[in-house]
């Protein structure tokens, strides 16, 4: 399984604070800083340059231990081993030991180049992302304005389709680019058409659902509004404690959680009911 970038991140710190000292490995073959003397580092330089086989075996596997981490970090690969093999083999061709500052350097610099072509990539995402919004999420006979009349009409608001404003369009527009924008982005390439239809149909299916919550809310307000005796569902309720021949003392306060149970029942009816949704809406998008 892949490691993430901060696995090699710790390796380059590591390998910082070994700095120029030579590097070693223990008797577990892990790489540690070897020889801080300059009679043991002198020894070190002499078995590479002479390719002393114990010496030699060491400075490969330092090696070789350096580029798997590489290649195995998440989004690094091949093709970046590759590049540190060359940058790390080019020493011991010279017959010079590895230091703690040249992995450093080297690893540091395949970041850095990971980074930039990152941020080239993401970049180049991001405006393709908007050049398609651009296309499919316009006012007019767009993609997008089919989608969200036919949500509407699905959950009975298609006679204020036309009531919607400008600025509304395009709120709901730069909803579906944000959204599509950070799905492209974790995908790492740029969308199709196809690809953006999902978005669109549930940005605009979830736009439709807020209107009707809005307008629930602001029914309920009215029908159940409970502030005083003399408010709706206060005369309600004793109208119907009066039917049962009952005698409640309640208080305004106490009717909250019925107002809110109300309030519950009609979202559900009204969203999730399917009896009460209209035509379901167009499978295949209106591409241009």
């Amino acid at each position: 399984m892949p490691g993430d970038m901060s696995q090699l991140n710790r390796l380059n710190q590591s390998m910082g604070r070994i700095g120029d000292q030579h590097l070693g490995l223990d008797s577990q073959n892990r790489i540690t800083q070897g020889s801080t003397n300059w009679l043991g580092r002198a020894v070190n330089w002499v078995k590479s340059a002479l390719g002393i086989k114990g010496q030699e075996r060491d400075n490969k596997a330092i090696m070789n231990h350096v580029i798997a981490t590489i290649k195995e970090t998440q989004g690094m690969g091949d093709r970046f081993a590759d590049i540190a093999k060359g940058r790390l083999s080019s020493a011991l061709d010279r017959g010079r030991p590895i230091t703690g500052r040249r992995v450093s350097t080297v690893i540091s610099d395949l970041v850095r180049l990971k980074t930039s072509e990152t941020s080239a990539r993401e970049a180049n995402i991001k405006i393709n992302v908007k050049d398609l919004c651009d296309t499919l999420c316009d006012t007019g006979d767009t993609p997008l304005m089919e989608a969200l009349e036919d949500q509407m009409t699905f959950f009975g608001l298609g006679d204020r389709f036309g009531e919607l404003g400008y600025a509304e369009v395009m709120d709901l527009r730069d909803e579906v680019e944000t959204r599509l924008e950070r799905s492209c982005l974790r995908n790492g390439k740029s969308p199709t058409p196809e690809e953006a239809w999902p978005v669109i149909k549930e940005a605009c299916r979830k736009l439709a659902m807020n209107m009707v919550k809005e307008s629930i809310s602001q029914r309920v307000s009215t029908m159940a509004n409970y502030e005083d005796k003399d408010s709706p569902l206060m005369k309600t309720f004793q109208a119907h404690a009066r039917i049962l021949k009952m005698e409640v003392d309640i208080q305004p306060r106490d009717l909250a959680k019925l107002a809110e149970k109300f309030e519950n029942k009609l979202t559900v009816v009204s969203l999730y009911d399917p009896e009460n949704l209209h035509p379901p809406p167009r499978k295949n998008p209106p591409m241009p």
